[in-house]
């Protein structure tokens, strides 16, 4: 069967310097999201159906200055291994030129759109149903 990309494989992106969109949908890798720092015109960023979108790996996007979409879709619970928390969520503040954030629906264990109104005011919070 082919390979499949893990974390370690974004920092092969670093010559990548003009990229401003990444489709990483469908992923399953655990942490490396870091090493997009090193794309300083990247503005879009896709993690649907991200496996492993967990709290720790939310916060290492906030390395990522000029992104202004995100679209995510984790499952929103309690467990911070395989879910995205509270914590997570308060990490999106530190993206600073975020504008525009796109959530995936998963039934009752969809990120709660409300709260990220009042921690993002100034984000425009589309969710999909």
């Amino acid at each position: 069967s082919p390979r499949r990309l893990s974390g370690d494989d974004l920092q092969k992106l670093r010559g990548l310097t003009n990229l401003k969109e990444l489709d990483l949908g469908q992923s399953n890798f655990v942490g490396g999201l870091h090493f997009l720092s090193d794309l300083p015109h990247l503005r879009k960023l896709y993690l649907g159906s991200f496996e492993h979108l967990n709290d720790k790996s939310v916060a290492e996007l906030q390395v990522l200055p000029h992104l202004e979409t995100l679209i995510l879709a984790p499952v929103y619970f309690t467990n911070p291994e395989k879910t995205v928390t509270d914590a997570g969520l308060e990490s999106l503040q530190k993206i600073p030129k975020l504008k525009i954030l796109y959530v995936g629906w998963h039934g009752k264990w969809t990120m709660p759109v409300e709260k990220l109104r009042e921690l993002l005011p100034k984000v425009k919070i589309k969710a999909g149903d």
